[in-house]
């Protein structure tokens, strides 16, 4: 028996070394074939490459005598705006409807083509995630409208943070604007009143037509969204996305503009300078990879680029990379601005007019590192399908069979990348999926249904300007110096009886420690012992004079008594402490600047000076108010309580005995009025919440 199994063995033996040898010999091949294959493509990229970079710009494929031609140059040198360079040509497009904001985040929108129910959802849900910036469309004629979606608008750009520009983009074969009915694929386009040009003489303008060709819309809103992105500051951000298939969720997470940028970011230089390294970011949009359907070699067309780009080498270069889609985009004003540039200019290079030449522009200023090399970019995100603002879900359907949506609470999630599941902020194609598309159908009827014009369409956390107020800003001017409403600035009160010198140590310190803002100095009288200060002027110093003046027993802002908040009584006021004018002058001035800048507050500049930069660190995400504790030798609550001090009838007079008994067990500190930094928007508010204490208490004493 031991030997029949040893025999079988050897039978097998020669046989199992045949199969060995030529399974190695297989895998050695495509081993072998791997490597060429490598070599070869890698080769071919190399060999692109090399081609792409060492010769000139790609030639413009058509050439339109109306336009200047430059071919793209890396740098961005040739981005000119889309009106041209004649110093005689500007911008004259208005809205209908609405007043921009310049320093809040903002969304464009072309709603051309939208009914009714999709404008309520859009608004109504963009509102309900929290979102306070503007929102900027572009629709039909008025005149074409019915009146229920007249009476919408007007009420949401009346407070509501919308802006509308009717009848810009219009059909150029029968002269309509673009509406509902409109084939907007198949439609070629112009773009109506965007530019006129200054009369020699006078300050008249005549409108000047459309310079460019007719183009698909998709093509054109670019030009329109440059014009909409001159309307905010570098550090506002802006978001361009589908109207007709998106809703936002009240939940949702890693929205634009539920929160806020910084204004402008200090350099490292220490020395004066005027210059700002300025946040700056784009983020571009894979397209779902799911199946690998969103490559450009799988598709058919390819985005247009054989269209626009007729050039063997983008074909080659491009095709095996990720889709980018145009719509979403978003950024900061300043990377946005330059994008919609480069976008305009690749269409005056290509001449592609047709469906989809847009998405051929936006993949190949990416591809091709245009974008990357403009100096106005500081950095491009390229986020993937599922994991930003936006969240596009058209590959993902059915969503009920995926973990990007809960088929209960009917939210749809991004996708986990190490935070768990977190709800989408804006939800776009919600359309491709039927249950989704069946729930949303179901909110537009409610939410059109519970529509309520009663209320005024105001935002929360709006300054509550009245014409009395704004009197009160337009009288109020400097005697030296000019305000840079963008910039960081420094507020501060000089008293009656000062030392020049601890003046000029307060100034000169802020210099020292890097701060580049303005310095808003009140002094009481400009004279010899202050006439350094005239020399600063150059440096950014805006001095005012005299606006706080004696009144009986206590003091008056100079000007006049006009009522800076509502519950301030008509005409004549009681006299106040200095400190509590000086309050009511500060609330005047930060409203010289825009809500997104930083503001330093020093109610006497005597007894302050700089170690540091306060402006250095901050949030760049969200609006920051920061007050700060006096060191408890100098007050306590305890102390305070106890005491026959004037400052202790003060506190009882607002607190109470309970009130004040609490902060004593719960071992609070007490807040100095004395300095205060953080966002003009929340200083504005919390001063004003401050005079009106003021007012309800009738406290107008030193220590108030």
């Amino acid at each position: 028996m031991v030997f029949s199994l040893r025999r079988r063995r050897d039978d097998q033996h020669p046989t199992g070394t045949v199969n060995a040898t030529f399974r190695f010999r297989c895998y050695f091949l495509l081993l072998v074939a791997s490597v060429v294959i490598i070599l070869i493509r890698t080769y071919n990229d190399v060999q692109i490459a090399m081609e792409m970079f060492t010769r000139p710009s790609l030639t413009q494929t058509a050439l339109d005598t109306e336009v200047a031609f430059i071919t793209p140059i890396y740098g961005g040198s040739d981005l000119i705006p889309p009106h041209g360079t004649d110093p005689n040509v500007h911008i004259q497009l208005m809205p209908t409807f609405g007043k921009h904001r310049p320093d809040e985040d903002v969304i464009f929108a072309i709603a051309n083509h939208l009914t009714f129910e999709e404008y309520v959802l859009f608004v109504m849900t963009l509102r309900d995630s929290g979102f306070e910036g503007d929102l900027v469309l572009s629709t039909q004629d008025v005149k074409s409208m019915d009146g229920d979606l007249i009476r919408f608008l007007k009420y949401h750009s009346n407070g509501g943070g919308i802006i509308v520009y009717d009848g810009v983009i219009r059909d150029n074969a029968n002269d309509s604007s673009i509406n509902p009915s409109s084939n907007t694929t198949a439609a070629m386009v112009y773009l109506k009143g965007l530019y006129g040009k200054k009369r020699e003489g006078n300050d008249q303008f005549t409108i000047l037509d459309d310079k460019r060709v007719a183009r698909n819309m998709g093509v054109a809103q670019f030009e329109l969204f440059w014009v909409w992105s001159t309307r905010y500051s570098p550090s506002s951000r802006m978001l361009i996305i589908d109207a007709h298939d998106t809703f936002f969720q009240e939940n949702g997470g890693f929205g634009i503009g539920v929160s806020k940028a910084c204004p402008l970011l200090p350099t490292n230089n220490s020395t004066f300078t005027t210059s700002r390294t300025e946040p700056s970011i784009i983020h571009l949009y894979e397209e779902n990879q799911k199946n690998a359907q969103h490559k450009l070699n799988k598709l058919k067309d390819r985005l247009m680029l054989p269209v626009a780009y007729k050039d063997r080498l983008v074909l080659q270069f491009m095709h095996n990379e990720n889709i980018l889609s145009p719509s979403p985009t978003h950024g900061h004003q300043r990377a946005m601005e330059a994008y919609f540039r480069a976008m305009v200019r690749q269409f005056d290079h290509t001449q592609c007019t047709v469906y989809h030449c847009e998405w051929a522009f936006h993949n190949y200023i990416y591809y091709f590192g245009i974008l990357h090399s403009l100096p106005e970019i500081r950095k491009v995100k390229n986020i993937m399908q599922g994991t930003g603002a936006v969240n596009s879900v058209g590959l993902d359907v059915p969503l009920n069979q995926s973990e990007m949506f809960n088929a209960g609470t009917q939210i749809v999630y991004n996708r986990p990348m190490g935070m768990g599941l977190q709800p989408s902020w804006a939800v776009h194609q919600y359309d491709r999926d039927q249950e989704l598309n069946q729930t949303i159908t179901k909110l537009k009827k409610r939410l059109v249904e519970t529509l309520n014009y009663d209320e005024p369409a105001v935002l929360q956390g709006e300054p509550d300007i009245d014409q009395n107020l704004l009197d009160a800003i337009a009288l109020m001017q400097p005697a030296l110096g000019k305000h840079r409403e963008g910039e960081n600035v420094v507020i501060a009160n000089v008293p009656r009886r000062f030392d020049s010198k601890k003046l000029a140590f307060f100034l000169l310190t802020a210099r020292e420690y890097g701060f580049e803002g303005d310095i808003v100095i009140h002094i009481p009288k400009l004279d010899d012992s202050v006439k350094f200060l005239m020399e600063q002027e150059d440096y950014n110093i805006i001095v005012y004079e005299g606006e706080i003046v004696p009144d009986g027993h206590g003091w008056k802002l100079a000007k006049s008594e006009i009522k800076i908040i509502e519950e301030q009584q008509e005409g004549p006021r009681p006299p106040r402490s200095e400190s509590i004018v000086a309050f009511e002058l500060f609330y005047i001035l930060t409203m010289k600047y825009r809500r997104s800048s930083r503001i330093l507050l020093v109610e006497n500049v005597e007894t302050a000076l700089f170690q540091s930069n306060p402006f250095k660190e901050g949030s760049c995400s969200s609006f920051e108010l920061s007050l700060f504790k006096e060191h408890t030798t100098n007050h306590n609550f305890l102390a305070i309580r106890t005491g026959k001090s004037a400052l202790s009838e003060v506190f009882h007079l607002v607190m109470g005995e309970a009130g004040m008994t609490e902060l004593v067990e719960l071992g609070e500190k007490v807040l100095t009025p004395s300095a205060i930094l953080g966002h003009a928007g929340l200083m504005q508010q919390f001063i004003a919440e401050m005079l009106r204490q003021v007012e309800e208490f009738h406290c107008y004493s030193d220590g108030c």
